[in-house]
């Protein structure tokens, strides 16, 4: 239509339960991206319209959390390797794994995504066409200009490009700190809980202003009630996001959590980074019994690899793609944990059939810590 030279005004009739009970500004903004969108994927006449730069992986995921976090970052093989110069912020790095920990207070959560962009400037000016709302940022007169939005659900997202003339790296005064780390090579993807009326505006979002594609989507049952899970990466799965939302609740998180959010960090050798972290000191999450019987029904392990499933609490997941094998930390802050992942063969998935398992054993958890009687 808009090849053909239409220019009149356009509408559409919603189907979708959630948006109709949303703010209507809300959803008229998500409406308005559908069609920017729309017309950017059919070739639609429009010399504004480009598509996302490339993503390149995350720069690095920012969490707001206190002091407790540090030592179960450096049990995991993190060195704190620079300081900000204006802000109460520490950059923690393995490899090319890096998180910051902001301690300017408030509850735990991922207050941040930083992704690497072909070219930052451009993507930030495509994601504010595409009505995302930029985000304002005080910032001292020698520190990176980064362009940032707002997602749906207040997460900040940064555009940068690492090393380049204006490296946000360079904000940070180096502590010469070094770890020698337990095997973490990358962040593997990072998981974002959604408040119920914001998860398809998120997964729009997402897909649009980072230009990722859908990539697995499904629904477990957990502890409080049912959970719908999305998730969105770039073609060649350097930045993945997988996002739930709780469609019911049903009773609490005991004691309550809200929106429980992670970050997965690759590694080559599960078993042996597992055995590092514990020893180190890391909290890794206990697993009940009963899942390793129903593991060995199923998978039919080696006895000696079983028992050190059993030991180390790792899950495994087996599709016909590959294996899936994690080990999680308990729930850190309130809402936050971490977990070391590993993919075997081709395996393209987040581990949501062994999710209701570890959302028991995290429930579990801190039912125990609270003396709270399950």
């Amino acid at each position: 239509m808009l090849a053909a030279g239409y220019a009149g005004p356009l509408s559409l009739e919603v189907f979708n339960d959630v948006f109709r009970q949303a703010d209507p500004e809300r959803a008229a903004i998500d409406a308005h991206r559908s069609l920017l969108a729309l017309a950017e994927a059919t070739a639609a006449a429009d010399p504004v319209a480009q598509p996302a730069p490339e993503v390149r992986g995350p720069a690095f995921v920012e969490l707001s959390a206190d002091a407790s976090l540090a030592p179960v970052l450096s049990a995991l093989g993190f060195a704190r390797t620079g300081i900000h110069r204006t802000k109460p912020v520490e950059r923690w790095e393995q490899g090319p794994a890096r998180i910051l920990v902001n301690r300017s207070g408030g509850p735990a959560a991922v207050a941040a995504l930083a992704v690497e962009s072909a070219d930052p400037a451009a993507a930030a000016r495509r994601a504010v066409r595409l009505d995302a709302k930029r985000l304002p940022r005080e910032r001292g007169p020698t520190e990176a200009d980064l362009a940032a939005v707002t997602a749906p659900d207040g997460t900040a997202l940064f555009f940068c490009r690492t090393g380049n003339e204006d490296d946000w790296t360079g904000d940070f005064v180096a502590t010469g700190e070094t770890a020698d780390g337990i095997g973490i090579t990358g962040i593997d993807h990072i998981g974002l809980a959604q408040p119920f009326d914001h998860f398809d505006e998120a997964a729009l979002f997402y897909r649009t202003v980072l230009g990722l594609e859908p990539a697995a989507a499904g629904e477990f049952a957990a502890p409080f009630g049912l959970v719908r899970s999305r998730a969105v990466a770039d073609p060649h799965r350097k930045l993945r996001l997988a996002l739930t939302v709780s469609l019911l609740r049903r009773g609490e998180w005991a004691p309550g959590v809200s929106e429980p959010q992670y970050i997965a960090l690759a590694v080559d050798d599960l078993l042996a980074a597992a055995r590092a972290a514990r020893a180190a000191g890391a909290p890794l999450l206990a697993v009940p019994d009963n899942y390793y019987a129903d593991l060995d029904a199923r998978l039919d392990l080696p006895a000696d690899q079983l028992a050190a499933y059993r030991d180390l609490g790792v899950l495994h997941e087996r599709t016909p793609e590959g294996d899936y094998l994690q080990v999680c930390t308990e729930v850190l802050g309130g809402r936050v944990f971490l977990a070391l992942v590993q993919r075997l063969g081709d395996h393209d998935g987040y581990g949501w059939t062994d999710a209701p398992v570890r959302m028991a054993a995290h429930r579990r958890r801190r039912l125990a810590r609270a003396h709270v009687p399950a």
